[in-house]
């Protein structure tokens, strides 16, 4: 199984799940152009992709879902119930290919859980998609704070996808108005590099062997602060970058690494 993040953050999102048989998107945001390019780096196209798994009906998680069920004719596109009407109203389009779920699902060859996070959505999940052998692989972004049910939800986990959004100092001193602001740094807001570095440290102890570092923000953080942060939170617990756990940056704008899942 592959794991490939394509893109995160504010101007869109998409990551690819391939066991060879059967591909998933999480999330289709950006424009279809960019879904296109990026399917093509992976020998890829719209038609190969047999579902799409909708974290929320925020424009940077499906401004491109309208134009992917014009171009691709058979892929279902699976939602939390709770997230049904706001998805529909969004991308009406869609409407009569959504399935939607509330209870873990299987999706060809895969088993599906998820995970509800606190956003100020309709709803907001993250996903975890175990193929039949067993391995597992899970994305969590866009969610406003941690506790021991995440820990818990990547359990068993060879690759996961944490959001780190945002440095604290540079949110706070930037330019966004004060409301934008508060809502970042709440509970139903986004996860800061320390709260990212909290997950992070507990991910060797449960075997988790990669993580990406997503969703981070254009104007509020950097890929070398964030990935500072995740170093420092690693040492604190006496874990190594490149023993204990690879880490990577999920980029806005670039083609993301491929990991292959294997025991």
């Amino acid at each position: 199984m592959r794991f490939c993040n394509k893109y995160s953050g504010s101007r869109g999102n998409l990551t690819l799940i391939d066991d060879g048989k059967t591909r998933l998107l999480i999330d289709c945001g950006g424009g279809i152009r960019s879904i296109k390019a990026a399917l093509k780096k992976e020998a890829l196209s719209i038609d190969d992709i047999g579902g799409v798994l909708i974290t929320h009906e925020h424009t940077d998680h499906i401004s491109a879902l309208n134009s992917f069920v014009r171009a691709n004719k058979k892929a279902k596109i699976y939602v939390h119930q709770k997230g049904y009407n706001a998805l529909t109203v969004r991308v009406p389009k869609a409407e009569d290919r959504i399935v939607c779920f509330e209870a873990p699902f299987v999706v060809d060859s895969y088993f599906v859980e998820f995970y509800p996070c606190s956003h100020d959505a309709s709803f907001c999940c993250g996903y975890k998609v175990t193929e039949e052998k067993g391995m597992s692989v899970a994305s969590v972004t866009d969610t406003g704070k941690v506790d021991s049910s995440l820990i818990e939800f990547f359990k068993g986990c060879h690759t996961v996808l944490i959001e780190s959004n945002h440095d604290e100092i540079m949110l706070k001193q930037g330019n966004y108005p004060y409301p934008l602001k508060r809502r970042i740094l709440g509970d139903s807001g986004h996860l800061s590099n320390l709260q990212a570095g909290e997950v992070l440290s507990t991910l060797p102890d449960i075997n988790v062997k990669n993580a990406f570092l997503a969703h981070l923000s254009l104007e509020n953080n950097t890929e070398e602060i964030a990935f500072s942060t995740a170093l420092s939170s690693l040492s604190k617990v006496g874990a190594k970058e490149g023993k204990d756990i690879n880490l990577f940056i999920a980029r806005q704008f670039c083609g993301g690494e491929s990991i292959i899942v294997k025991k």
